[in-house]
């Protein structure tokens, strides 16, 4: 299978923000940018997007290409990811909404609202959590083969331990069927 280049972007977490960078990568370097998760955080937003340029550098080459543009973000980390055709692990999921639900958790409707999966970090002693420990929620939408739409919202306790895309492509596998 072929490598992927992927990045993973900080930026103020802000009304449209992952448009605007997967905007500015493409007009600025003429490569396709797939955005595949985003990490919401203390005011920050943490993109992890899959870059497709047609002659396919390393990813450092990538760093260095995006080095030469005027960004509005920072670059945490590029990498080159070779992907695998075994079937990942599904994190356990908490719950799968109808994206038509009344009212949805805030991460689920971002998630719906920017089509990709997002993560948060909700802090124990948040509003409404007194009892509940502090967590990472992951919340990914799913256009289902029966034509329905629904959110699956996975939980994970520790701080370290961040959702990745895999989790997030076991999500979708799982509950597209």
């Amino acid at each position: 299978m072929t490598a992927r280049n992927k990045l993973r972007l900080a930026v103020s977490d802000r009304a449209g923000a992952l448009e605007a960078v997967r905007s500015e990568l493409q007009e600025s370097t003429g490569w396709l940018v797939l955005p595949e998760l985003q990490e919401s955080e203390r005011g920050s937003l943490i993109i992890e997007v899959r870059v497709i340029e047609p002659s396919e550098p390393d990813s450092q080459g990538l760093v260095r290409a995006l080095d030469r543009t005027n960004r509005g973000f920072d670059i945490l980390s590029a990498w080159r990811e070779v992907p695998t055709s075994l079937r990942v692990p599904r994190p356990p999921s908490h719950a799968v909404l109808a994206t038509t639900a009344g009212k949805l958790p805030g991460v689920a409707q971002r998630a719906i609202d920017d089509g990709v999966p997002t993560a948060t970090w909700v802090a124990a002693g948040s509003v409404g959590r007194s009892e509940r420990p502090s967590e990472w929620v992951l919340a990914v939408p799913v256009a289902r083969a029966s034509g329905d739409n629904v959110v699956g919202i996975s939980r994970r306790s520790g701080y370290s331990h961040r959702f990745a895309s895999t989790d997030a492509d076991a999500i979708r596998f799982e509950l597209a069927s």
